[in-house]
């Protein structure tokens, strides 16, 4: 009965994560991403991938997030997937809190790798976007950049 109740509860927030409004959008993922139950993973993905691409920042956030929970269920999805690429490709977003949740997320996905790599271009990009961030924005990427290795004695 466990089943078909999980079942019952994801159809309807796969339908509540195609709702116009942006809130319930993204209330949808974040609970259908908090149900950590191994069989309803096929049916998160889709919705989750959706909400990375969605025009709202509250919903691509609450996507990020999504895809850190998944990880903890379902690990191999986030290779099959390329949510790593996507991610680092995230950083880009135009929402400061978007792109604090991609480095958190790709912090805690790669930690066994030693975390996110930091490359020239990710450390330069969030240097020039520093002021936009909140203060703890801005320690999480001061502390990030002090992994930052220079590739030369000139830079």
């Amino acid at each position: 009965q466990n089943s078909e109740l999980s079942l019952l509860t994801i159809n309807t927030l796969r339908k509540d994560a195609n709702d116009r409004n942006p809130t319930v959008r993204g209330l949808a993922l974040r609970s259908m991403s908090s149900l950590r139950i191994p069989n309803i993973v096929e049916y998160i993905q889709q919705p989750l991938q959706a909400g990375l691409q969605d025009k709202s920042a509250y919903v691509r956030k609450t996507a990020v997030m999504g895809v850190v929970k998944l990880f903890y269920v379902a690990p191999e999805v986030i290779n099959d997937l390329n949510l790593v690429d996507v991610l680092y490709q995230m950083l880009r977003d135009n929402d400061p809190y978007v792109i604090c949740n991609c480095l958190s997320a790709l912090e805690e996905i790669l930690a066994n790798e030693g975390g996110m790599v930091i490359t020239k271009k990710i450390a330069h990009y969030l240097i020039n976007r520093l002021r936009d961030f909140s203060e703890w924005g801005q320690c999480q990427i001061l502390q990030l950049l002090l992994r930052y290795k220079c590739e030369d004695e000139e830079e």
